[in-house]
Protein backbone atom coordinates (compact mmCIF):
# COMPACT_ATOMS: atom_id res chain seq x y z
CA UNK A 1 0.00 0.00 0.00
CA UNK A 2 0.84 3.63 -1.04
CA UNK A 3 0.68 6.51 1.29
CA UNK A 4 0.32 9.75 -0.11
CA UNK A 5 0.49 12.91 1.96
CA UNK A 6 -1.50 16.20 0.37
CA UNK A 7 0.48 18.76 1.85
CA UNK A 8 -2.35 22.11 2.51
CA UNK A 9 -1.95 23.19 5.95
CA UNK A 10 -4.77 22.80 7.77
CA UNK A 11 -6.33 21.07 4.97
CA UNK A 12 -3.65 18.59 4.43
CA UNK A 13 -4.87 15.04 4.04
CA UNK A 14 -4.04 11.63 2.93
CA UNK A 15 -4.09 9.28 -0.50
CA UNK A 16 -4.29 5.58 0.76
CA UNK A 17 -3.57 3.48 -2.59
CA UNK A 18 -3.05 -0.05 -3.08
CA UNK A 19 -4.96 -3.65 -3.06
CA UNK A 20 -7.49 -4.04 -0.94
CA UNK A 21 -7.47 -0.85 0.73
CA UNK A 22 -11.29 -0.46 0.42
CA UNK A 23 -11.69 -3.18 3.19
CA UNK A 24 -10.02 -0.84 5.97
CA UNK A 25 -12.46 1.79 5.94
CA UNK A 26 -14.31 1.79 8.87
CA UNK A 27 -11.01 1.99 10.99
CA UNK A 28 -9.55 4.76 9.26
CA UNK A 29 -12.87 6.52 9.65
CA UNK A 30 -12.66 6.03 13.80
CA UNK A 31 -9.31 8.13 13.40
CA UNK A 32 -11.02 11.30 13.12
CA UNK A 33 -13.32 12.97 15.08
CA UNK A 34 -17.17 12.45 13.30
CA UNK A 35 -20.35 12.27 15.23
CA UNK A 36 -21.92 8.50 14.97
CA UNK A 37 -24.06 9.61 11.82
CA UNK A 38 -22.40 9.27 8.75
CA UNK A 39 -23.59 9.24 5.05
CA UNK A 40 -22.47 6.90 2.11
CA UNK A 41 -23.47 8.21 -1.41
CA UNK A 42 -22.79 5.72 -4.41
CA UNK A 43 -25.37 4.38 -7.16
CA UNK A 44 -26.97 1.39 -7.86
CA UNK A 45 -24.42 -0.04 -10.56
CA UNK A 46 -21.15 0.38 -8.17
CA UNK A 47 -22.94 -0.72 -4.37
CA UNK A 48 -24.51 -3.47 -5.92
CA UNK A 49 -20.50 -4.43 -6.34
CA UNK A 50 -18.86 -2.88 -3.60
CA UNK A 51 -21.75 -1.70 -0.99
CA UNK A 52 -21.69 -4.83 1.35
CA UNK A 53 -18.60 -4.66 1.96
CA UNK A 54 -17.54 -0.83 2.29
CA UNK A 55 -20.76 -0.65 5.11
CA UNK A 56 -19.97 -3.96 6.71
CA UNK A 57 -16.50 -2.16 7.35
CA UNK A 58 -18.29 1.17 8.41
CA UNK A 59 -20.73 -0.39 10.92
CA UNK A 60 -18.30 -2.61 13.04
CA UNK A 61 -16.37 0.33 13.20
CA UNK A 62 -19.25 1.75 15.31
CA UNK A 63 -21.14 4.04 12.79
CA UNK A 64 -24.74 4.51 12.29
CA UNK A 65 -24.59 4.55 8.15
CA UNK A 66 -27.32 6.15 6.38
CA UNK A 67 -27.26 5.09 2.26
CA UNK A 68 -28.07 7.53 -0.43
CA UNK A 69 -28.69 6.37 -4.20
CA UNK A 70 -28.30 8.21 -6.95
CA UNK A 71 -29.10 7.64 -10.48
CA UNK A 72 -26.14 6.15 -12.27
CA UNK A 73 -25.08 8.98 -15.04
CA UNK A 74 -23.45 12.69 -15.51
CA UNK A 75 -27.21 14.04 -16.48
CA UNK A 76 -28.38 13.04 -12.86
CA UNK A 77 -24.97 15.13 -11.27
CA UNK A 78 -27.46 18.28 -10.75
CA UNK A 79 -29.47 20.40 -8.12
CA UNK A 80 -32.23 17.73 -7.70
CA UNK A 81 -30.05 14.83 -7.10
CA UNK A 82 -28.18 17.43 -4.57
CA UNK A 83 -31.56 17.86 -3.20
CA UNK A 84 -32.11 14.44 -2.60
CA UNK A 85 -28.81 14.05 -0.57
CA UNK A 86 -29.95 17.25 1.64
CA UNK A 87 -33.57 15.73 2.26
CA UNK A 88 -32.05 12.23 3.48
CA UNK A 89 -29.30 13.88 5.64
CA UNK A 90 -31.91 16.29 7.37
CA UNK A 91 -34.51 13.40 7.69
CA UNK A 92 -31.49 11.11 9.09
CA UNK A 93 -30.57 13.83 11.71
CA UNK A 94 -26.97 14.29 10.39
CA UNK A 95 -25.61 17.23 12.42
CA UNK A 96 -22.25 19.26 11.53
CA UNK A 97 -19.93 16.59 13.23
CA UNK A 98 -21.28 14.03 10.59
CA UNK A 99 -19.70 13.07 7.63
CA UNK A 100 -19.87 12.16 3.82
CA UNK A 101 -18.89 9.38 1.91
CA UNK A 102 -18.36 9.04 -1.69
CA UNK A 103 -18.08 5.41 -3.02
CA UNK A 104 -18.44 5.92 -7.04
CA UNK A 105 -16.42 7.78 -9.88
CA UNK A 106 -16.50 11.23 -10.44
CA UNK A 107 -20.47 11.80 -10.68
CA UNK A 108 -20.92 10.53 -7.21
CA UNK A 109 -17.81 12.13 -5.94
CA UNK A 110 -18.27 15.77 -7.63
CA UNK A 111 -21.59 15.94 -6.17
CA UNK A 112 -21.57 14.45 -2.86
CA UNK A 113 -18.13 16.81 -2.36
CA UNK A 114 -20.38 19.81 -3.04
CA UNK A 115 -22.94 18.86 -1.22
CA UNK A 116 -20.66 18.34 2.09
CA UNK A 117 -19.27 21.69 1.29
CA UNK A 118 -23.23 23.19 1.61
CA UNK A 119 -25.12 20.98 4.42
CA UNK A 120 -24.75 22.81 7.69
CA UNK A 121 -21.92 25.49 6.14
CA UNK A 122 -19.62 22.41 5.72
CA UNK A 123 -18.87 18.87 6.51
CA UNK A 124 -16.25 16.54 6.15
CA UNK A 125 -16.35 13.97 2.81
CA UNK A 126 -14.05 10.85 2.05
CA UNK A 127 -13.25 9.76 -1.37
CA UNK A 128 -13.38 6.12 -2.01
CA UNK A 129 -13.05 6.30 -6.12
CA UNK A 130 -13.98 3.56 -8.42
CA UNK A 131 -13.35 4.55 -11.58
CA UNK A 132 -9.78 5.01 -13.18
CA UNK A 133 -10.46 8.68 -14.20
CA UNK A 134 -11.66 9.38 -10.46
CA UNK A 135 -8.67 7.39 -8.77
CA UNK A 136 -6.03 9.50 -10.54
CA UNK A 137 -7.99 12.86 -11.09
CA UNK A 138 -11.40 13.96 -9.69
CA UNK A 139 -10.93 12.74 -6.18
CA UNK A 140 -8.02 15.04 -5.37
CA UNK A 141 -7.86 18.45 -5.23
CA UNK A 142 -11.64 19.40 -3.56
CA UNK A 143 -13.02 20.48 -6.66
CA UNK A 144 -16.77 19.64 -6.36
CA UNK A 145 -20.05 21.29 -8.68
CA UNK A 146 -23.25 19.86 -10.09
CA UNK A 147 -24.15 20.48 -13.42
CA UNK A 148 -27.07 22.98 -14.57
CA UNK A 149 -29.07 23.15 -17.99
CA UNK A 150 -26.28 25.54 -19.24
CA UNK A 151 -23.38 23.63 -18.75
CA UNK A 152 -21.31 21.40 -16.35
CA UNK A 153 -19.80 22.56 -13.02
CA UNK A 154 -21.32 25.55 -13.00
CA UNK A 155 -22.24 25.44 -9.39
CA UNK A 156 -19.59 24.31 -7.13
CA UNK A 157 -17.24 25.17 -4.51
CA UNK A 158 -13.49 23.74 -3.65
CA UNK A 159 -13.76 21.59 -0.48
CA UNK A 160 -10.62 19.47 0.17
CA UNK A 161 -11.34 15.73 1.25
CA UNK A 162 -10.60 14.65 4.79
CA UNK A 163 -8.81 11.24 3.31
CA UNK A 164 -8.64 9.36 -0.30
CA UNK A 165 -9.10 5.71 -0.24
CA UNK A 166 -8.10 4.58 -3.97
CA UNK A 167 -8.57 0.45 -4.49
CA UNK A 168 -6.44 -0.92 -7.26
CA UNK A 169 -8.69 -4.02 -7.15
CA UNK A 170 -11.69 -2.10 -8.36
CA UNK A 171 -10.33 -1.18 -11.38
CA UNK A 172 -10.25 -4.81 -12.41
CA UNK A 173 -14.61 -4.44 -12.98
CA UNK A 174 -13.97 -1.94 -15.82
CA UNK A 175 -14.42 -2.86 -19.46
CA UNK A 176 -12.17 -2.74 -21.69
CA UNK A 177 -13.49 0.74 -23.39
CA UNK A 178 -12.99 1.80 -19.97
CA UNK A 179 -9.19 1.02 -19.70
CA UNK A 180 -8.31 2.42 -23.19
CA UNK A 181 -10.20 5.33 -22.39
CA UNK A 182 -8.54 6.14 -19.06
CA UNK A 183 -5.00 5.23 -21.05
CA UNK A 184 -5.96 7.81 -23.59
CA UNK A 185 -7.00 10.72 -20.85
CA UNK A 186 -4.49 10.13 -18.21
CA UNK A 187 -0.85 10.01 -20.93
CA UNK A 188 1.85 12.23 -21.24
CA UNK A 189 0.36 15.22 -20.05
CA UNK A 190 0.39 14.18 -16.71
CA UNK A 191 2.89 12.70 -13.96
CA UNK A 192 2.17 9.07 -13.90
CA UNK A 193 0.25 9.40 -16.99
CA UNK A 194 0.72 6.37 -19.31
CA UNK A 195 1.49 5.97 -22.74
CA UNK A 196 1.57 3.65 -25.17
CA UNK A 197 4.04 2.29 -27.74
CA UNK A 198 3.37 -0.68 -30.33
CA UNK A 199 3.14 -0.92 -34.05
CA UNK A 200 -0.36 -1.21 -35.31
CA UNK A 201 -1.79 -4.00 -34.32
CA UNK A 202 0.67 -5.17 -32.06
CA UNK A 203 -0.12 -5.36 -28.17
CA UNK A 204 0.52 -1.96 -26.47
CA UNK A 205 3.89 -1.40 -23.91
CA UNK A 206 2.76 1.09 -21.70
CA UNK A 207 5.30 3.55 -20.08
CA UNK A 208 4.62 5.32 -16.68
CA UNK A 209 6.56 8.35 -16.10
CA UNK A 210 8.63 8.83 -13.00
CA UNK A 211 10.78 12.07 -12.24
CA UNK A 212 13.74 10.73 -14.03
CA UNK A 213 11.75 9.90 -17.26
CA UNK A 214 9.24 7.08 -19.03
CA UNK A 215 9.58 4.01 -17.61
CA UNK A 216 8.92 0.60 -18.99
CA UNK A 217 6.22 -1.58 -17.51
CA UNK A 218 5.79 -4.09 -20.00
CA UNK A 219 8.03 -6.45 -22.07
CA UNK A 220 11.34 -5.00 -20.11
CA UNK A 221 11.36 -2.65 -22.85
CA UNK A 222 13.26 -0.07 -20.31
CA UNK A 223 13.59 3.41 -21.05
CA UNK A 224 12.23 4.19 -24.14
CA UNK A 225 11.80 8.03 -23.82
CA UNK A 226 13.08 10.66 -21.48
CA UNK A 227 11.85 14.03 -20.46
CA UNK A 228 11.81 16.19 -17.59
CA UNK A 229 8.92 16.02 -15.72
CA UNK A 230 6.70 19.05 -17.07
CA UNK A 231 6.98 22.39 -14.22
CA UNK A 232 3.85 22.46 -11.77
CA UNK A 233 2.78 18.67 -12.57
CA UNK A 234 2.19 16.67 -9.04
CA UNK A 235 4.78 14.07 -8.17
CA UNK A 236 1.91 12.13 -6.40
CA UNK A 237 0.50 10.96 -9.73
CA UNK A 238 0.67 7.87 -9.04
CA UNK A 239 2.88 4.50 -9.11
CA UNK A 240 0.77 2.10 -7.29
CA UNK A 241 -2.25 3.12 -9.79
CA UNK A 242 0.08 3.28 -13.05
CA UNK A 243 1.63 -0.27 -12.11
CA UNK A 244 -2.16 -1.63 -11.83
CA UNK A 245 -3.18 -0.11 -14.97
CA UNK A 246 0.08 -1.27 -16.76
CA UNK A 247 -1.11 -5.12 -15.81
CA UNK A 248 -4.87 -3.91 -16.86
CA UNK A 249 -3.40 -2.30 -20.25
CA UNK A 250 -1.08 -4.61 -21.21
CA UNK A 251 -3.53 -6.13 -23.74
CA UNK A 252 -4.90 -3.55 -25.70
CA UNK A 253 -3.89 -2.11 -29.28
CA UNK A 254 -2.98 1.33 -30.17
CA UNK A 255 -6.13 1.59 -32.09
CA UNK A 256 -8.82 0.99 -29.18
CA UNK A 257 -6.71 4.23 -27.24
CA UNK A 258 -6.70 5.95 -30.39
CA UNK A 259 -10.71 5.52 -30.79
CA UNK A 260 -11.47 6.41 -27.00
CA UNK A 261 -9.09 9.62 -27.40
CA UNK A 262 -10.84 10.73 -30.48
CA UNK A 263 -14.38 10.31 -28.93
CA UNK A 264 -13.11 11.97 -25.57
CA UNK A 265 -11.78 14.72 -27.72
CA UNK A 266 -15.42 15.33 -29.28
CA UNK A 267 -16.88 15.87 -26.18
CA UNK A 268 -14.40 17.82 -24.55
CA UNK A 269 -12.65 15.12 -22.06
CA UNK A 270 -11.54 11.45 -21.97
CA UNK A 271 -13.25 11.44 -19.06
CA UNK A 272 -16.61 11.53 -20.09
CA UNK A 273 -16.32 7.74 -21.42
CA UNK A 274 -15.01 6.62 -18.09
CA UNK A 275 -18.30 7.00 -16.14
CA UNK A 276 -19.62 3.06 -16.54
CA UNK A 277 -20.23 2.16 -12.94
CA UNK A 278 -20.25 4.93 -11.39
Amino acid sequence: MEKIRVELAERSYNIYIGSGTLGGIGDRLKLFDLSPKIALVSNPTVFSLYGDSVSDSIQKAGFNLLTVMIPDGEEFKNMDSLEIIYDKLLEHGLDRASALLALGGGVIGDITGFAASTYMRGIPYFQMPTTLLAQVDSSVGGKTAVNLPQGKNLVGAFHQPSLVVSDTDLLRTLPRREVAAGVAGEGPQAEGGLIPEAAAGEEMQLQRRTAGGWQGRQGGGGLLHRHAPAPGLPLFKWTAIGDALAQLGAGLVPGEVEEASGQAHEVGAARAYCQARR
